[in-house]
């Protein structure tokens, strides 16, 4: 296409012009990560600055391959109950006190992170912090931010700790460089996650706020304002009030949006608007509200199924208000392979296939100011649901929600475990000592795995994030053609000028910093796929040693610790320990700093230049 409008000469500019906006896509999250990278390898195609036979060939990438086996054999061990009992164990090192507790805590998971693939890692781990927490008398906030960061420095042990290090490993092969082994980056991955463990300990927990969630059921000021809507019954004393006069809907910790009156909108005439039996008030308030309302017969909690003028005839003062016909209130967090993303609690219609009743919806840093059921959840949102406990262990179950308040039970195969465990330890073993590449190990042992019964082939199929392997087969697409194009070619020789003249601490530093600052605002994969090739560009049009510059590249890219939304397992614990935006760059930003300053001078004390 480029050619045909006479454009070829300009095919850098464009390829960079277009990273660029990607870049802007990815951070400005309006799409999916794997969306915005599809439509950018759809536009590399469509102009020809990549072709058919570079997205082909990147199915013979290595990265992708091995990622999708670990996660299968990540899974596995859940399945089989490998890490069962880790929560009990850390409580009974409460009587040492609770900086013995958080070093266990964190070693552990850095420990784990190391073969573990760290998003179903902390998936499983965050019903069993909560209850460490409360065993330790302490807030979840304290100990759900230490595990997504404890998880992160620990995928720096081992080339299959994290997603990051397959990648950066599959460019390096595909620039005709030697692969990683599996420890090559142990040595400087011990010394960092020491460095960060103390911080994180002596440090970094002090400056984490106690923040309060949901299932906390406390209302201190300032806590999270939940999307909710109450039906107003018949009989009720509030008809023929306006909503705003009424103490129970309006006040300082709640504030009302609109009523709706069939399909009809209020909102424009709330001075004037007289309650009527049927309607449906839709509000922001505190959990504490939510928990007031539900022993009041005034109101009811409305729910997407139900026709509120039905629900308002059938009801009258001696029935039990429609939120609260069951016993347990559960907070859960929509994860990252929930089928609810990008779908509203209308079309779900829970209460007809669960029996459980979504009461309210929260979403951090954002103001949620529609109807509850039309709000299109996302990965993170909190969602406030009442039902039987084994209703809403089938829901979680069905949706993958991660349930804040139990664990969520399943039926572990305990008897399986050992082989589960041996056959990681194999997959480790033949790929430390060479005798087979890892993504070829690694398969080996999800046959094994499913040939065993450890875990069945569709549990293993439904446990890997295809949206990760969408992400990196289209970036590596688009990597395909920087280097094709030669924008890679054209940043290197912008920045040799630069950087020619500095020390090679400092050319490692800047490297380390580029990668770092994309991964707080752009996918951790992505950002891999982009750096990686302009490291090992630049180390070469310097004279240098690529090796060391890819290793700050694969160091820099897992280093998400400042903001929420740079790395999955942040987001994840983002709602569930009811933390800020600021919170992470308050506890984040420093270690961020400690990360980079050891892994520069690691790098420089173990490679050659």
């Amino acid at each position: 296409m480029l050619e045909t409008l006479g454009l070829a000469a300009y095919a850098p500019e464009i390829a960079l012009a277009t990273i660029i906006l990607l870049l802007v896509a990815f951070a400005s999250e309006k799409f999916a990560p794997e969306v915005v990278a599809i439509g950018g390898m759809a536009f590399f195609l469509f102009t020809g600055m990549a072709s058919t036979n570079d997205m082909l060939d990147t199915l013979s990438n290595s990265a992708p391959w091995t990622i999708v086996a670990m996660f299968i054999l990540s899974s596995a061990l859940v399945r089989t109950g490998v890490l069962e009992g880790v929560g009990t164990v850390l409580q009974g090192f409460r009587r040492y006190g609770q900086t013995v507790v958080m070093i266990s805590f964190i070693l552990f998971n850095i420990v784990a992170s190391a073969f573990f693939n760290n998003i179903p890692q902390v998936v499983m781990m965050i019903p069993v912090t909560m209850l460490l927490a409360k065993a330790c008398e302490m807030s979840p906030s304290s100990f759900l931010m230490p595990l997504s960061f404890a998880t992160i420095l620990g995928g720096t042990l081992a080339l299959i700790g994290a997603s990051t290090n397959l990648v950066v490993d599959g460019v390096t092969r595909d620039a005709g460089l030697p692969a990683f082994t599996m420890f090559e980056i142990t040595p400087i991955g011990i010394v960092v996650a020491i460095a960060g463990t103390l911080y994180l300990t002596f440090v970094g927990r002090h400056l984490i706020p106690e923040r309060n969630t949901v299932s906390s059921m406390s209302p201190p000021k300032g806590s999270s304002q939940f999307l909710i809507e109450v039906l107003i019954p018949l009989g009720s004393a509030m008809i023929g009030r306006n909503p705003r006069d009424v103490s129970l809907l309006e006040g300082q910790d709640r504030r009302v949006i609109d009523v709706i009156r069939g399909d009809v909108s209020l909102r424009r005439d709330m001075a004037n608007v007289r309650l009527e039996a049927g309607d449906i008030v839709v509000m922001k308030s505190a959990v504490a509200n939510v928990l007031t309302m539900r022993g009041k017969k005034s109101v009811e909690f409305a729910t997407p199924e139900v026709d509120p003028m039905a629900e308002a005839v059938e009801s009258d003062d001696d029935v039990q208000p429609v939120g609260v016909r069951r016993d347990v209130l559960a907070e859960a967090i929509v994860g990252p392979k929930s089928r609810l993303v990008g779908r509203t609690l209308r079309n779900e219609r829970l209460r007809r296939r669960y029996g459980v009743y979504p009461i309210a919806v929260h979403r951090h840093e954002e103001s949620l100011e529609s109807r509850l059921e039309d709000v299109k959840l996302r990965v993170g949102d909190t969602i406030l649901i009442e039902g039987a406990p084994e209703d809403l262990e089938r829901l979680a179950k069905d949706a993958h929600l991660i349930n804040l308040n139990t664990p969520t039970e399943k039926a572990v195969r305990h008897e399986k475990a050992l082989i589960a465990g041996l056959t990681l330890a194999a997959v480790v073993l033949v790929s430390a000592l060479s005798i087979m590449p890892i993504a070829g190990a690694a398969w080996i042992g999800v046959a094994v795995v499913f040939l065993t019964g450890c875990i069945d082939a569709e549990e293993g199929v439904q446990s890997v994030e295809w949206s990760v392997i969408l992400l990196l087969y289209a970036m590596l697409t688009i990597g395909a053609g920087l280097e094709h194009t030669g924008a890679v070619k054209v940043v290197v020789d912008a920045l040799e000028p630069v950087l020619g003249q500095l020390h090679p601490v400092a050319v490692l530093a800047a490297i380390y910093l580029l990668a770092s600052v994309m991964t707080e605002i752009v996918t951790a994969n992505a950002v891999a796929v982009v750096v990686t090739p302009i490291a090992i560009g630049l180390a070469q049009t310097l004279g240098y040693d690529p090796r060391p510059f890819i290793v700050a590249v694969m160091f820099a890219a897992s280093a998400s610790f400042a903001t929420p939304v740079g790395y999955q397992t942040n987001t994840l614990v983002y709602s569930a320990g009811g933390y800020k935006f600021a919170d992470f760059f308050r506890v984040g930003a420093p270690l961020n700093v400690i990360c980079g300053v050891v892994t520069v001078a690691m790098i420089y004390l173990t490679y050659s230049f």
